[in-house]
């Protein structure tokens, strides 16, 4: 009687094994560590959400699925090249602390944001790319309605495109995209970050 053979046995099911205990630590210490990270002060997050915010209106020239993951690689990948990227990565990081700034403000409004909690995290995770002003006019409880919110956000939109139609979709993806930038561009952090090692 033959006996059955496996070409996935000794040493690669070996390396494999080592492979997925070593990204699992990996994963974990990264977890770890952007926990102790603590956020960019205001005065440098604000201008790199501006080089976000150009990457991001490139990308959806050209993207196809999650414009706003694509847009992450993205601006992971010009760091890198242009040896930025801790920078990068720090802004990466912080961009949950801001969502959560915004997320905390809104619900401090006088009025109903008149969405579920998803699509209102959305918009929350979305509300840093409008910049500081707008984050700060939320933070400080200055608009007095869902429209005059809207309208900050389409008039807000509408200086940061360069055509009518970059600035309607811009428009679309804040106020009704299903939005990730946070973890987008964590994820997108923690894979340079792995890159960036080679050259260590």
């Amino acid at each position: 009687m033959a006996t059955e053979t496996t070409i996935l046995d000794g040493t690669i099911m070996t390396q494999a094994k080592a492979f997925r205990e070593a990204r699992h630590m990996f994963e974990e210490q990264f977890r770890n560590f952007k926990m102790g990270i603590t956020p960019m002060e205001p005065e440098h997050f604000w201008p790199m959400v501006e080089r976000f915010r150009r990457v991001l209106l490139d990308t959806m020239l050209y993207a196809k699925g999650s414009v706003g993951e694509a847009a992450a690689g993205e601006f992971l990948r010009e760091a890198a090249n242009a040896n930025t990227l801790a920078d990068a990565v720090h802004f990466a990081l912080s961009w949950r602390h801001y969502r959560s700034k915004a997320y905390a403000a809104g619900d401090e409004t006088g009025f109903s944001w008149g969405r579920g909690d998803d699509s209102y995290g959305d918009l929350m995770d979305a509300v840093p790319l409008l910049g500081q002003i707008v984050n700060r006019r939320l933070c400080l409880g200055k608009f007095a309605t869902l429209r005059e919110f809207n309208e900050q956000v389409r008039a807000s939109c509408s200086t940061f495109a360069s055509t009518d139609s970059m600035a309607d979709r811009l428009v679309q993806l804040v106020l009704h995209g299903e939005n990730y930038f946070a973890s987008s561009l964590e994820e997108a952090a923690q894979k340079w970050v792995v890159l960036e090692s080679r050259n260590q």
